[in-house]
């Protein structure tokens, strides 16, 4: 039930927020993968710093609930609604020929579904560690075309493997690697 209702709080927020967040122009505030060491080490449930959107910290300082739009500057109005949709997979406020099509979950579901597969201790962790994740590639891949780094098709090509793998702290690593490759790029 918590699980539920959060992710509901993340999508009414986004949906209420949808235009409050937008910007001309500025760099977007992401952090690197592996913001609180995941791609170091998994042992620790510890999160050591700040993650941007994060809030409600923990007793090991990991946050509980995640803000996606928090300082993050947009090129356009386009731009927000696609790294919308990256989050909760559905197509609001598109039009017809924008070409939006909406699929079972987005990033929420995949953080669900992903941090279930550690270690109670570590799972405040996961969950962090995934949202840095999700906000890194989802700003990319919500740009226009010609702009991004990270495309469709990188998508369909690393999502499969990262559901596939047994070990999250593996899933987050191989993942992050690939992106920051699209992204050095």
């Amino acid at each position: 039930m918590d699980r539920f209702f959060e992710r509901g709080l993340a999508v009414l927020f986004l949906t209420v927020t949808f235009s409050s967040h937008l910007s001309a122009s500025g760099p977007a505030q992401l952090q690197a993968c592996g913001v609180f060491g995941a791609l170091e080490s998994a042992v620790s449930p510890v999160c050591p710093g700040k993650l941007i959107g994060g809030f409600r910290t923990d007793g090991n300082r990991c946050p509980q609930a995640f803000d996606a739009l928090q300082d993050l500057e947009f090129d356009d109005d386009l731009h927000q609604r696609w790294y919308t949709r990256f989050w909760t997979g559905r197509c609001k406020g598109f039009r017809l020929l924008e070409f939006c099509v909406e699929d079972d979950g987005g990033w929420h579901d995949l953080v669900d579904v992903m941090s279930q597969r550690v270690v109670s201790h570590e799972r405040s962790r996961a969950r962090a560690e995934l949202w840095a994740l999700g906000r890194m590639i989802g700003f990319e891949w919500a740009k226009r075309n010609h702009l991004r780094k990270i495309s469709t098709d990188d998508l369909r090509d690393w999502y499969p493997k990262f559901r596939a793998e047994s070990d999250t702290w593996r899933a987050i690593r191989q993942l992050c690697s690939s992106a920051e490759r699209n992204l050095s790029s």
